[in-house]
């Protein structure tokens, strides 16, 4: 654990509800070395982006971790509150939110607005200040000039971009992109893409990425986890998941995935839809929807298969991995 950038254990979290609880992060559990980047892949509405607030700390009042652990260097996040809390935030650990423009405020010019996060966690000289702005605009592969206009100046891939240099603004060890591309057309979404990982290899940061886009998860992570109804249900090094899937339901969403490469086939179509994160059952949350279920899936709560790299939970795995 001392080599981890990061180190989650057993996290879940609850909303509270008038309907009552819901619950969009059950038991997840992952660490992340230096320089390493992890994707997590799944449905709308499967928990990704509640485990990155979770990591962060930005959870909505109605919001609760209720167990679990956040290490980053011998620190529980968990455990943190005030000033200790923000220390942490942006400095050590930042994001990419997926919505640039709700990001960026409209009022002010995006210079003025990355060296207030700046100035909200460090203490600098505004020169210093501004000439690191300058420096990751450079970084992003936007002109300096830009940092005088406003957000609404900017077209969609500039604002992604003047996000991701705010997120860089601390030098922070960690961070977690939330579909970084998302509404950008492919041609942008690949030079941004490209660019993080560019950026991430000369400041050797550690990185989440976040997107139900199995292709983007493919392209940019070292490693992947497969999220279902809250929790992971696949986990491994992205080249073998995507080769050699365990998990029916990792290998229904390879199936949905149209491919450039190789001999055409048809695409699957993966029917119905994941269960009520209210009433998560104790049992396999895929079940109603596997075409391997067996009747132990709506009974138990599925064991792990695999190894230390690379597992699953499930009852009857995909065959090809067990030949």
């Amino acid at each position: 654990m001392s080599g981890d950038a990061l180190n989650v254990k057993n996290l879940s979290v609850v909303y509270r509800t008038e309907a009552g609880p819901v619950h969009p992060v059950t038991n997840v559990s992952f660490n992340l070395r230096p320089g390493e980047s992890l994707g997590l892949v799944g449905e709308s509405g499967c928990g990704k982006t509640t485990v990155a607030m979770a990591l962060l700390r930005l959870l909505p009042d109605n919001g609760e971790i209720v167990s679990g652990s956040i290490d980053m260097g011998g620190v529980d996040i968990v455990e943190l509150e005030g000033a200790e809390l923000e220390d942490i935030r942006w400095r050590r650990i930042s994001m990419v939110f997926q919505a640039a423009m709700n990001s960026l405020n409209p009022v002010h010019k995006v210079r003025d607005q990355i060296i207030e996060a700046i100035d909200a966690h460090e203490t600098v000289p505004r020169a210093e200040a501004e000439e690191r702005t300058r420096r990751l605009f450079d970084l992003v592969g936007l002109d300096e000039q830009l940092l005088e206009r406003y957000p609404h100046e900017y077209s969609g891939g500039m604002r992604q971009r003047a996000v991701i240099a705010m997120a860089l603004a601390c030098n922070p060890e960690i961070v977690i992109a939330d579909e970084p591309t998302t509404a950008l057309d492919v041609i942008v979404q690949d030079r941004i893409l490209k660019e993080l990982q560019s950026i991430q290899d000369q400041k050797e940061m550690a990185m989440i990425y976040i997107s139900h886009d199995v292709a983007v998860i493919a392209e940019v992570s070292d490693t992947i986890a497969v999220m279902y109804a809250g929790q992971f249900v696949e986990k491994g090094p992205s080249d073998v998941v995507f080769a050699r899937p365990i998990h029916p339901y990792t290998d229904a969403l390879l199936a949905s995935v149209p491919s450039v490469r190789g001999e055409r086939k048809e695409l699957r179509f993966l029917a119905g839809e994941p269960p009520s994160l209210s009433d998560i059952p104790a049992s396999c949350p895929f079940a109603p929807r596997c075409s391997r279920a067996l009747p132990v899936c709506d009974a138990e709560i599925p064991p792990l298969i695999g190894d230390d790299t690379h597992w699953a939970a499930c009852h009857n795995p995909v065959e090809a991995i067990l030949s």
